[in-house]
């Protein structure tokens, strides 16, 4: 069969992290796919999610190839143009375009347009993260609003296929955009070869663990809320990069006013290969989020055997029924401080249960081989 090149556009990659979800999503569909009858180039900046100095050791503005045998071209702010997308698209082979996104104008709207104007047999792929989801669009609902109305009176999305990962997000999709063509593929889990873990578990006691930016759509000024009225001794450590000074600085504010029992720690950005060694140090993860497409950190909480106190909106659900953790309404912060209380309680033995339920849970994800088919449809298959 015939190599299908994509290019894949994205406003940050690898070696950045600070991004989240997106970063990892996409990297672990180059590091499933990649070689498997599909060979992806990359295009994205030399900087990562909230910074300004490059990454070290980068060279900008040429192709570098990576381990994985993929291709990533970097771009500094001051060479974000159309004239050089235009060269790029241009100069570059490639069967499927893959746009991470919606509104970024250079690596969503830009691309989009570029590649149609001077690539018109490439197809084109969006992956929606989750940007159309309601959760997400009650956030700078006008700006977004309006760019939408317009995308679908000029006919930006016209011939484009969008990536949903699944039924829910079809939904979200179409509500926004109508009967556009979507395909189905559930996001990609990183490669893990994470062993069962031995934690020690007191009654009375628990660590929680957040990671997540500091940000409003991930509500952890509601996680330091909820904390108040837990009467176990909690451990909570927060790691994650400042996206909103004022919020953070809120935050920092009501950890400094919670109980002497109750422990909040600040930590900012955590590397993904320190991850594992954050969920072993921990008993469960706790994020209270407002909306997640998928939650890439509850899948490696639940790789790392730690169960996770997280909201209904994500499509986690039905947890406290496999002892996994438990996805409860935002409407009932009680809710929130009785399972981290009856998690605390909990002695070493019966925790265990639950860790194992957990790990069992993200093995199984993990372990799904429809899903690697279902993302190589996105590109193989017309």
């Amino acid at each position: 069969m015939k190599l299908v090149r994509v290019l894949l556009f994205i406003d940050w990659y690898r070696p950045g992290y600070k991004a989240g979800g997106p970063v990892q999503s996409c990297a672990n569909l180059v590091e499933q796919l990649q070689g498997r009858e599909i060979s992806f180039r990359i295009v994205t900046r030399i900087t990562d999610y909230c910074e300004t100095s490059p990454y070290p050791g980068i060279a900008a503005n040429q192709w570098i190839t990576r381990s994985d045998g993929s291709e990533v071209y970097y771009l500094h702010e001051k060479d974000l143009s159309r004239h050089t997308l235009s060269h790029l698209i241009s100069t570059t082979e490639f069967d499927v375009a893959y746009i991470n996104g919606i509104y970024s104008r250079w690596f969503s709207i830009e691309p989009l347009r570029v590649c149609r104007k001077l690539k018109p047999a490439a197809r084109i792929v969006i992956a929606a993260r989750g940007m159309l989801a309601p959760s997400a669009m009650a956030i700078k609902p006008f700006k977004k609003k309006l760019f939408l109305q317009i995308a679908r009176l000029t006919g930006l999305y016209k011939n484009v296929t969008f990536h949903s990962t699944g039924t829910h997000e079809t939904a979200h999709i179409r509500a926004v955009l109508g009967h556009v063509p979507v395909k189905e593929a559930g996001n990609l889990p990183a490669r893990s070869h994470t062993e069962a873990i031995h934690r020690r578990k007191t009654p009375g006691h628990i660590r929680l663990i957040c990671v997540a930016r500091i940000a409003p759509e991930k509500n952890i000024d509601y996680a330091l809320r909820l904390l108040a009225g837990v009467k176990s001794n909690v451990q909570f450590d927060i790691y994650g990069p400042v996206y909103n000074e004022q919020y953070a600085a809120e935050c920092r504010t009501l950890a400094s006013q919670l109980p002497a029992h109750i422990t909040v720690n600040f930590h900012g950005p955590v590397e993904p290969d320190m991850l594992p060694a954050k969920f072993a140090a921990a008993h469960a993860l706790l994020l209270p989020t407002r909306g997640e497409n998928f939650g890439h950190v509850i899948l490696q909480a639940f790789q790392g055997g730690c169960p996770v106190i997280i909201s209904d909106q994500t499509p986690w659900r039905n947890l406290e029924a496999q002892k996994a953790g438990f996805d409860l309404p935002l409407q009932s912060p009680q809710a929130f401080a009785d399972a981290a209380e009856r998690l605390a309680a909990m002695d070493e033995e019966e925790f265990s249960v639950w860790s194992n339920a957990a790990m069992e849970l993200g093995k199984q994800y993990s372990e799904a081989k429809e899903l690697v088919e279902e993302n190589r449809k996105l590109f193989i298959n017309p």
